[in-house]
């Protein structure tokens, strides 16, 4: 194999980690904006006021959704790691994939394609932990609950 395609799936991997992270911490973050715009609507003020500080909780939700995940610090060798410890049938060699063949024994490059060529077969398998469905959940209940404080407004 080629050492551009052996990294491949694991920037694939990377970037749907990301998506799924980066979709996760919008919902919260949109979720709590949301909420407090709706709730800080209900105190007799100008609008600027509200609408100021429910942006800025919807981005202190944001900022800390990142932190907490460490979204963007994740490294194609965690993933390699996340691999090994899930996925048996690449036992546990995921991590080879990430060196250079110049680095490696004749014996590891062998077993370098043979994981190459399982992370290929599994790869439409691998699932990667995520909690958008709560996410979701929360901003409809965020959406349903700004409905009925909008009925309370004077």
């Amino acid at each position: 194999m080629k050492p551009v395609t052996t990294t491949y799936y694991l920037h694939k991997i990377r970037q749907r980690y990301l998506w799924l992270r980066g979709t996760e911490i919008l919902l919260w973050a949109l979720a709590a904006g949301l909420v407090s715009f709706y709730v800080l609507r209900l105190f007799l003020m100008p609008s600027a006021i509200y609408l100021t500080i429910a942006s800025f909780v919807a981005g202190i939700t944001a900022v800390a959704g990142i932190q907490l995940s460490r979204m963007f610090k994740i490294s194609e060798r965690e993933l390699a790691l996340y691999l090994n410890r899930n996925y048996g049938a690449l036992k546990d060699s995921a991590d080879l994939m990430l060196k250079d063949d110049n680095e490696l024994s004749p014996l590891q490059k062998l077993q370098k394609a043979k994981t190459a060529e399982i992370l290929e077969k599994i790869y439409p398998t691998i699932k990667i932990r995520h909690h958008v469905g709560k996410a979701v959940c929360v901003f409809v209940a965020a959406v349903a609950l700004s409905v009925a404080l909008t009925s309370f407004k004077a």
